[in-house]
């Protein structure tokens, strides 16, 4: 069964993440791709008058599902933007682990669904991925578009970390995620304000599906003797113990 629609998760993970009035102005913007880009507007969004009018959940799947014609000429950039845009995103957060989350919008949304089929998926998706710099919230003056925008960033992150898309990476496209991923890590650290354990994590799963795709040894060690460990890799949930980021954190810093 699809889990209620609802906004109360969302505003608890806003509120965590919250900007407090004291931190420190960036002198960079968010991302914003070009507009030349061959991004799809959906016709009907949450907060309108006809989205008022929906009356269940599939109603408004069915809303947000893409054009076949739109699916056959949208350019694989333009597609990744509009998957990260889609309206139902946030539903990622209301299953009962993360992982479930994100494959079952993965299923749900036929966008999700061209971009794994997509043999350059991967490619763009990390070139958009290396345009996202933490530091960058700048102009985001209220918590909400904080909150929304540190919220957008993680459900970016566990995407990329599923592995129908780390398969495809090259050798030096994994070696750019990894260094990547870690610096993003290490910008997310200094303003604990902005960016919750929610943010972290969705960073970390990254870096260890890395390295559990290459069968890391030290890493696969630490996975037989830590079911924290195996579960955080698994299903993207700390299960309360926060020291598994750090753990994962460590190995990737020496994986090469």
């Amino acid at each position: 069964m699809r889990p209620k629609l609802t906004s109360l998760f969302l505003i608890f993970l806003i509120l965590a993440s919250a900007c407090r009035k004291d931190s420190p102005k960036p002198d960079c913007v968010p991302y914003q791709p070009s507009a030349q880009l061959d991004i799809y507007s959906y016709p009907v969004l949450p907060g309108t008058p006809e989205w008022a009018k929906l009356q269940t959940g599939e109603e408004m799947y069915a809303v947000t599902q893409l054009p076949d014609s739109v699916m056959q000429a949208i350019s694989t950039e333009g597609l990744v933007e509009t998957c990260y845009t889609y309206p139902l995103r946030l539903n990622m957060t209301a299953w009962p682990t993360y992982q479930l989350g994100v494959e079952s919008i993965m299923g749900i949304f036929n966008g999700f669904q061209e971009l794994s089929r997509r043999s350059d998926a991967s490619a763009a998706l990390l070139a958009r991925y290396e345009h996202m710099n933490p530091a960058c919230y700048s102009g985001l003056t209220s918590e909400t578009e904080v909150g929304r925008y540190t919220l957008d960033y993680a459900l970016f992150e566990a995407v990329l970390a599923q592995e129908v898309f780390l398969f495809q990476f090259s050798a030096e496209q994994k070696n750019r995620l990894l260094k990547h991923a870690l610096n993003n890590y290490a910008e997310k650290k200094k303003h604990p304000d902005i960016y919750s354990i929610f943010n972290l994590k969705s960073n970390a799963i990254i870096l260890a599906r890395l390295m559990f795709l290459e069968k890391y040894p030290p890493f696969m060690k630490s996975i037989q003797q830590d079911d924290f460990l195996r579960v955080f890799v698994e299903s993207i949930e700390l299960q309360g113990r926060v020291e598994t980021i750090d753990t994962v954190v460590k190995h990737a810093k020496s994986f090469k």
